[in-house]
């Protein structure tokens, strides 16, 4: 009995060092083809780091990380932030890596994190393809693990913060 309290406490202890995944990023193609990307950290929070990263998986599953894409150190942090996937703005002091377009065959993962104190508040990923975005209607946006429309992607943020 003993056991199976001092397990049971255990995982309760454990999963509450886990800071929650929220869905805060949405992408899509603009105008002219070229993917966007929208970050929205939640209320007044500031967001300390974003990073992109892509990789190729073969048909068993492993997964190959030649480092793809860029990563962020925000030192003053960001608010609600759309720019072009490539291209985040010059203030995010990115450092880039290896391919900096879309490729198909390629997954791609986008990434910020919010910092409360000295510890993780939350973080928000995405995963998406170049056929993700391809496949979108006009007033969609890849988020969530699928297309939506803009408004439901503001209800899903609004919910979600």
């Amino acid at each position: 009995m003993a056991a199976v309290l001092c397990t049971a406490v255990g995982s309760v202890l454990l999963a509450g060092c886990t800071p929650p995944q929220k869905q805060l990023v949405a992408v899509w193609l603009d105008g002219t083809g070229q993917p966007v990307a929208r970050v929205r950290p939640c209320g007044d929070d500031r967001a300390s780091g974003a990073l992109l990263r892509s990789w190729v998986t073969d048909a068993v599953g492993s997964a190959d990380y030649p480092g793809d894409g860029w990563q962020s150190q925000i030192p003053e942090g960001f608010a609600d932030t759309t720019f072009p996937l490539f291209a985040p703005p010059r203030s995010w002091h990115v450092r880039r890596t290896g391919i900096q377009r879309i490729v198909r065959g390629r997954s791609y993962n986008l990434s910020f994190t919010v910092h409360d104190d000295d510890s993780m508040k939350y973080s928000s990923e995405l995963m998406f393809s170049g056929a993700d975005l391809t496949a979108l209607e006009p007033g969609q946006v890849w988020a969530g693990d699928q297309p939506m429309s803009r408004d439901d992607w503001d209800d899903l943020v609004d919910d979600q913060c």
